[in-house]
């Protein structure tokens, strides 16, 4: 009985470990960015009413003057960066790193993919 649940503990720990690995991480000089994510079903219009969880963060990387966007998973997708409305800078790649200009305002990141969009907002 005792080996059976050593056995269980051990397994727990290592899934614990694997997936606190999986989240990618971001670095000490960074401002997490939320990302609101909309799923789209290819079926039929309309959103799922399940929430999803798609392992991708973006961060406004202040010692380089970036925003900063990595992405685990298999989608392909588009990043749009945005100031105040008007369209800044483009990525065809999802893990990105999207120049942020000099100026002060409202940026909104835009990620788009076949199945799901993520957007959020972050003010400079």
């Amino acid at each position: 009985m005792k080996k059976l649940l050593s056995l269980i503990i051990a397994v727990m720990m290592l899934a614990f470990q694997a997936a606190a690995q999986g989240t990618p991480k971001t670095p000490s000089s960074s401002q997490g960015i939320k990302l609101e994510i909309t799923q789209y079903n290819n079926d039929t219009t309309g959103r799922h009413r399940t929430p999803m969880h798609i392992n991708v963060v973006a961060f406004y990387n202040e010692e380089i003057n970036t925003i900063d966007i990595s992405y685990d998973g298999e989608a392909d997708g588009e990043v749009y960066l945005y100031l105040n409305g008007n369209a800044m800078d483009y990525s065809p790649e999802i893990t990105t790193s999207l120049q942020v200009p000099s100026m002060h305002g409202l940026y909104q990141v835009m990620i788009i993919t076949e199945t799901w969009i993520a957007q959020g907002y972050i003010q400079l």
